[in-house]
């Protein structure tokens, strides 16, 4: 059987194959954008996410609470480089605690992603089908959903991974910049360390604080690769709901 003339439209068959038309193929039509944006919206705010946003929080609060607590150390051990290194060793220690909280829920954002945009997606399950076996389950609401609410879902579920991952790298990013800021005073109790007389409890806890700060960084170069290796599209400034 000839393949072409079985597409094509009665009394064409007798027609030279070169004068024939297939029916043109029709792209998937795109998800509309304000409809993306508000489905993002609805899935960020939605209660199925509503735990890990919590821990998202309680993370920022200890750093707030860090973030306060240096300013009574900074005039607390501005000449006491001992106290001063410990102190900032347990500061970096809790920061680091306070990272992987943070990157711990981000992650639990993105498991519970796909479902969260089910939720805001999904139309209602169709009614059973006339005829069907007594017992029959319902049908998947998502794989029996149109191909325009397939792709509804994915630009849904994408975009939330994206915002999720994007949340992420800017809290790394005020990170970064607390701890740069935190490693400048203990750069002060290595400068007065080294004009004291040698003591070996100074030495350690100067060392002590070297190997907190090395850990946290760490800590925060790791969750950003994780980052990274979730959500490629995390960073790039184009996004379908913008």
């Amino acid at each position: 059987m000839n393949i072409s003339s079985a597409y094509a439209p009665a009394g064409a068959a007798g027609l030279p194959i070169a004068t024939r038309k297939s029916a043109p193929r029709l792209a998937p039509q795109a998800p509309d954008r304000d409809e993306v944006k508000a489905d993002v919206a609805k899935v960020l705010s939605s209660s199925s996410l509503a735990a890990p946003v919590k821990k998202k929080e309680l993370a920022r609060a200890r750093v707030q609470q860090i973030i306060e607590r240096l300013k009574v150390l900074k005039k607390l051990f501005a000449y006491d480089p001992k106290q001063m290194a410990r102190a900032l060793a347990q500061i970096f220690k809790e920061l680091k605690s306070a990272v992987k909280d943070y990157a711990r829920a981000g992650g639990d954002e993105l498991s519970l992603a796909g479902e969260a945009a089910g939720a805001a997606t999904t139309p209602p399950a169709a009614a059973p089908t006339s005829g069907a076996a007594p017992g029959t389950p319902p049908a998947d609401p998502v794989a029996a959903a149109p191909a325009s609410d397939h792709a509804l879902y994915d630009a849904v579920v994408g975009e939330v991974r994206k915002s999720v991952g994007e949340d992420g790298l800017q809290f790394l990013k005020e990170m970064r910049a607390l701890t740069n800021d935190i490693a400048k005073l203990l750069e002060t109790a290595h400068i007065q360390a080294r004009a004291k007389k040698p003591e070996k409890d100074l030495t350690n806890a100067v060392e002590d604080a070297d190997t907190a700060l090395q850990d946290l960084r760490k800590e925060m170069a790791d969750a950003e690769q994780d980052i990274h290796n979730a959500v490629p599209t995390a960073g790039m400034r184009l996004s379908i709901a913008a």
